[in-house]
């Protein structure tokens, strides 16, 4: 069963009892093609209100995803996803970065002491509109043309990585903190558009002092 979440929120969870890709030579071929991830978390722009970046590095790239927080918090269910892993919960998450036109779908997935990364880029029906046309598109109320316009294509893989699970909480806690550390809740919330993730944040943090790991 598949569970999507109402709202605008293109976040997807996919529990553990939904069918597995079976073991074949073919998918495990897949899996050793997975690049140790090195680095994972977030940060804001704070010069242009409503953009943020979720970054992935490896040793020999770094993925800055650009997203847009117009119409959705992708921070904060990434928070949430993370948070939920650390309860021991068997499930995938799915979030989309929109990038206007254009996003990147970033699927998690725990998988005992690890988590697996796979990132996705895909083109907007939109692509090569006019800016104009395509500002219309997101401020109108017709639905059926902004879902149009937004529609994915040419789906293009850009990473699939594997970084120790409590490795990437740590990381992705200290993102949070520098942000908050820095620049306030208050200067969050005014630049990124949506509150800072206060609870989730603490949640990790209790993992984190819970865990006493090394990392």
């Amino acid at each position: 069963m598949e569970i999507t979440f109402s709202g605008p929120v293109l976040l997807k969870k996919f529990q553990s009892n939904n069918k597995l890709e079976p073991r074949t030579s073919r998918s495990i071929m897949a899996r050793k093609k997975h690049v140790e991830i090195t680095d994972f978390g977030v940060s804001i722009d704070f010069n242009t209100a409503g953009w943020g970046n979720i970054i992935v590095e490896t040793k020999d790239k770094k993925l800055e995803l650009l997203c847009s927080g117009d119409t959705e918090d992708p921070i904060k269910e990434l928070s949430r996803g993370l948070v939920e892993f650390t309860q021991g919960l068997d499930i995938a998450i799915e979030i989309s970065c929109h990038e206007e036109p254009g996003d990147h779908v970033l699927r998690l997935r725990r998988r005992s002491d690890n988590l697996e990364i796979s990132i996705k880029h895909f083109n907007w029906e939109g692509d090569g509109v006019p800016e104009r046309s395509f500002r219309k598109a997101m401020s109108s109320d017709n639905k059926q043309a902004w879902e149009k316009m937004t529609r994915r294509r040419n789906g293009k893989v850009k990473l699939r990585g594997t970084i120790s699970f409590r490795k990437a909480v740590f990381m992705f806690h200290k993102s949070l903190q520098a942000i908050s550390g820095q620049y306030g809740p208050k200067a969050y919330e005014s630049s990124w558009g949506y509150p800072f993730p206060d609870k989730e944040y603490s949640e990790i943090g209790q993992f984190l002092k819970m865990d006493h790991g090394n990392y």
